[in-house]
């Protein structure tokens, strides 16, 4: 019995030696894939730091320029309430003219823009009458003619013409010069 004992000894022997190799083995190959775990998962994390640093300053250089073209925005719509003020003053001063001032800006503007046989309508604000447009050389001149029916505008006159009609009131007048006043006048007020 003994070289039987012997043999299974040996194959015992065997058998345990291989299957410390094999736990060997499978913990080398263990401890390999936890290593390329572990080290893919660091390199993930500093891979995913790094885009969120990036993409937190890309948030926060966006914010800052919409924050910026929101002031531009508020400065702007600021700006343009000032210069519409100031023409709706401008207009009120037209109105409020003496009517000796009144009555010669009416005529320049008659002067610039009436042609023959127009017919003028006065606004109904009342400050110069039929008979003070009929002393206006210009009156003469063109063959104007002075309707019965006052307007329903305040300042100045409209032209009521054969070919084309023209309003020639003091609102109309200023939104004409409005884009090429709101420049000078900006800059007067924002420089």
């Amino acid at each position: 019995m003994d070289s039987k004992e012997a043999i299974i000894g040996t194959i015992m022997s065997e058998a345990e030696e291989k299957a410390a190799k094999i736990t060997q083995k499978g913990n080398e190959d263990a401890d390999k894939l936890i290593s390329d775990a572990k080290a893919f998962a660091e390199e993930l994390n500093n891979k995913l730091k790094s885009e969120y640093a990036s993409d937190e300053a890309e948030t926060l250089r966006r914010r800052k320029t919409v924050a910026a073209l929101d002031a531009k925005k508020l400065v702007l719509k600021a700006k343009q309430e000032v210069l519409s003020e100031v023409f709706l003053r401008a207009y009120d001063k037209l109105c409020a003219l003496q009517k000796s001032d009144y009555l010669a800006l009416v005529d320049k503007l008659l002067v610039l823009s009436a042609e023959d046989g127009d017919e003028v309508v006065l606004s109904d604000d009342g400050v110069i009458t039929d008979g003070d447009i009929k002393t206006l050389g210009v009156y003469k001149e063109r063959n104007l003619t002075v309707s019965p029916e006052k307007g329903d505008f305040k300042g100045g006159v409209k032209l009521i013409g054969k070919i084309c009609d023209k309003d020639l009131s003091f609102r109309q007048v200023l939104d004409e010069k409005k884009d090429s006043l709101s420049a000078k006048i900006a800059e007067e007020l924002f420089s």
